[in-house]
């Protein structure tokens, strides 16, 4: 019971900073391309290229949480 309530948690938190990290990918993105001149193209490229890794992290942690439970729910 411990370990699900650490995985709930653990996923909550993947997930709320998961959410502005993929607004800022996609902010930075258009700034890159010039779409939505927020930022220096620089500096966005930056942001992008370093933000990636964070997101992928927070995604596989999220997604992998929420295929377990749905595997074991299923498995009931």
């Amino acid at each position: 019971m411990k370990l699900n309530r650490l995985l709930t948690k653990l996923h909550k938190i993947a997930a709320w900073l998961l959410f502005p990290m993929i607004i800022l990918f996609f902010i930075t993105g258009w700034s890159m391309t010039g779409r939505v001149p927020i930022m220096d193209r620089g500096v966005a490229h930056w942001i992008h290229t370093t933000l990636w890794v964070l997101v992928l992290i927070f995604f596989v942690v999220h997604a992998g949480i929420q295929i377990y439970f749905w595997f074991k729910k299923r498995k009931k």
